[in-house]
């Protein structure tokens, strides 16, 4: 698709711009673009649904692509973008972008430690919800200076964007947030921006395996690989209990995998950054200090708590059905108390709908059944998973759920958050606190 000129400095100046007023970004956004000349105004929903009628909109990341407002503003000409295209049009040449159905956050957490650690100067936005790593307004200031920039994108991100990155990194693909896309090519389409308009001499990190297939043939990039299970000839894997690199014809031990703070996807995601940083030009000896000081961002299997000796896990990033089951397989069969739940609508309707993601919920519950000695459900997803766990025991509302599933915590290996459904920010961030106050009252 490429740049538009438009997102050049000035290619709007004198146009009628809005900015969607729910976007975190907004007020420094409106200042941002009505400096470079534009009449740039900050808008409501309401406002865009009832008169579409201006020259570019800038949409908040969680604005659905079927949304009405979106097909009203393309009908008419207007420029669909948002912060993330603008920031890519004018620093792809250093621009690490990481998307992903999971392990995005996490890859570009470890990403950017790793780089800082090797002396990468990079710049990063500041953690927002859920110590997610979007662009924010923070790169604002950064689109003018030298340095690389990494951060992560969505696929509700990458649907208003044209531009790929310098570094594309692409951590895993399957069905998820259908809804915001109306079906599993649109979702993929939307994913695949981030490589489409890449050139040969930019670089594309993905797994191998057969997952990432569609963006290997969507971009011209050379490709880096990482693998958990398989050995590759460029990029980061495991072997012999040691995560290598292999890169420029030689191979570099990196780390013991022992001496790694993490498990399960978490090495994934630590092979993924290793290959990250090597592609955005970390010497891979640079990248052995930091590998064993990494530190997962919260609420991806961190644990919060513990009630007679039993570990509180927070997994509640896991909020689709096929993050809960990578989580899942981490324990023992029986070995866990499970509290899953959440919300079945989403802004763009009902979640877990469509024949895919059933599919995967399906599929995550059957494991859940095998892992679990105990479940306990809250929210309105429990009318969902009464029916696929016909054993779990049903709360109201998270802090119920937790407090039952504490109690029921000795002999098990450890109490699961992993909501399979998504859940609130504001009640995702409570998590830790109401797992402690859970833990201190059971008996």
């Amino acid at each position: 698709m490429g740049s538009d000129r438009r997102l050049e400095p000035g290619g709007l100046a004198g146009a009628d711009v809005v900015v969607e007023d729910v976007a975190p970004e907004a007020t420094a956004l409106t200042s941002f673009l009505a400096a470079e000349g534009t009449r740039a105004r900050q808008a409501a929903t309401a406002e865009l649904d009832a008169d579409p009628s201006v020259d570019a909109a800038f949409m908040d990341a969680w604005t659905p692509e079927v949304a009405p407002r979106v097909a009203a503003l393309r009908s008419s000409g207007a420029l669909v973008t948002c912060l993330s295209d603008l920031v890519l049009a004018r620093t792809r040449d250093r621009a690490i972008a990481v998307t992903g159905t999971a392990g995005k956050t996490t890859t570009t957490s470890f990403a950017i430690q790793l780089l800082r650690a090797a002396g990468v100067d990079v710049a990063a936005p500041d953690p927002g919800v859920s110590e997610n790593l979007w662009p924010d307004a923070s790169l604002l200031g950064e689109l003018s200076a030298p340095r690389p920039l990494v951060f992560e994108l969505t696929s509700s991100h990458l649907a208003f964007c044209r531009v790929s990155p310098h570094v594309a990194v692409v951590t895993s693909f399957w069905p998820d947030h259908l809804e915001l896309h109306g079906s599993l090519e649109a979702y993929a389409r939307a994913k695949e921006t981030i490589v489409r308009d890449q050139v040969a001499s930019n670089l594309l990190v993905v797994p191998k395996d057969a997952s990432c297939e569609g963006f290997v043939a969507a971009s011209a990039a050379a490709t880096v690989l990482f693998s958990a299970t398989e050995q590759v000839e460029r990029g980061t894997c495991l072997h012999e209990g040691r995560l290598v690199a292999r890169w420029d014809g030689s191979e570099h031990v990196l780390c013991e995998v022992e001496r790694l703070p993490l498990r399960g996807r978490a090495v994934t995601a630590a092979l993924a950054a290793a290959a990250t940083a090597l592609a955005a030009g970390a010497a891979p000896d640079a990248l052995r200090e930091g590998l064993p000081r990494l530190r997962t961002p919260q609420h991806r299997v961190v644990e919060v708590a513990r009630h007679a000796g039993v570990p509180v896990i927070d997994a509640s990033m896991a909020g689709t059905p096929a993050k809960a089951e990578s989580t899942l397989e981490l324990y023992d069969d029986g070995s866990i108390v499970l509290v899953a739940g959440g919300e079945i609508d989403g802004e763009a309707g009902p979640v877990h709908a469509t024949p895919e993601e059933r599919e995967l919920l399906e599929r995550a519950c059957a494991v859940a059944r095998r892992k679990a000695r105990a479940v306990v459900t809250f929210g309105p997803a429990t009318e969902v998973l009464a029916g696929l766990l016909p054993e779990s025991e049903q709360e109201a509302e998270l802090a119920g759920a937790l407090r039952r599933a504490v109690a029921l915590a000795p002999a098990a290996a450890a109490v699961l958050v992993a909501p399979m459904f998504p859940i609130a920010p504001e009640e995702r961030a409570r998590v830790p606190e109401l797992a402690r106050v859970a833990a201190e009252s059971a008996p």
